[in-house]
């Protein structure tokens, strides 16, 4: 998994906005490193989707993450004190097209 923040669900739009750009950032160092330190890769490397509970942060992050090209994207944040009726559509964040596998974290 690439490092990532998980900001509460209830942070202003504006932390939300600096998160993503800092995990995406992350994930963009987690790469790098995976691929000078793993070139056969044997090991895969999940970038990880937030933005709480607003729908368009979380596809917006989907679409960023999955230009990546990582070996498989993980949906960050939903276990950490949201209900699942709360989550609603954010679970379809990760664009299907790249989503070859998923974990909810």
């Amino acid at each position: 998994m690439a490092f990532d923040e998980c900001p509460p669900s209830q942070s202003p739009r504006a932390y939300h906005e600096e998160s993503l750009a800092r995990t995406t950032r992350w994930a963009r160092r987690c790469k790098e490193t995976w691929l000078r330190h793993d070139p056969e890769r044997r090991h895969a490397l999940f970038g990880i989707v937030q933005g709480g509970l607003l729908e368009d942060l979380r596809e917006r992050h989907a679409g960023e993450i999955a230009e990546l090209d990582l070996p498989g994207i993980a949906l960050g944040g939903f276990s950490v004190g949201k209900s699942r009726r709360r989550c609603g559509k954010a679970w379809a964040a990760p664009p299907r097209s790249s989503l070859r596998t998923s974990r909810v974290t």
